[in-house]
């Protein structure tokens, strides 16, 4: 898993975890956001196989290593099932979370920013002029 990944994954687990743990409850929680399309019985299912296998010494909670090892183990074959975890959860392709800023523009976008075409398009009082203009008879 790459570090980004980890990094996106310690930022979902600090923000469901209480005291550096999530309890099975709170799991259920997570699962039912990325399962939103499931019945209760099979996230709870879900939930339960995933604490029998990754809960070590059946505390009733993952601590952070548990849940990395859990992400870990779909490699490779549930790779669309993890990226489908974390859309659910709000984050984009470049695992960014919608409510970040986006990075800063490359040369290359910042070339087309500075186009009439764009500026007219992009700023709603060009737009609202410029259709004022083709009104004027």
């Amino acid at each position: 898993m790459s570090d980004k990944a980890v990094a996106v994954l310690t930022e979902v687990f600090n923000k469901f975890a209480k005291e550096g743990k999530i309890a099975k409850g709170r799991f259920v929680d997570i699962a039912r956001v990325c399962m939103r399309d499931s019945d209760q019985a099979k996230i709870e299912g879900t939930v339960k196989s995933i604490f029998d296998y990754h809960d070590i010494g059946a505390k009733g909670y993952l601590s952070l290593e548990e849940f990395l090892n859990y992400y870990s183990n779909m490699l490779p074959s549930g790779e669309a099932t993890i990226w489908g975890n974390l859309k659910s959860l709000g984050y984009n392709n470049e695992l960014r979370h919608f409510d970040q800023p986006a990075k800063s523009a490359s040369p290359r976008q910042k070339s087309y920013i500075t186009l009439p075409r764009y500026i007219l398009s992009n700023n709603a009082k060009c737009f609202d002029f410029l259709f004022q203009l083709f009104s004027m008879k």
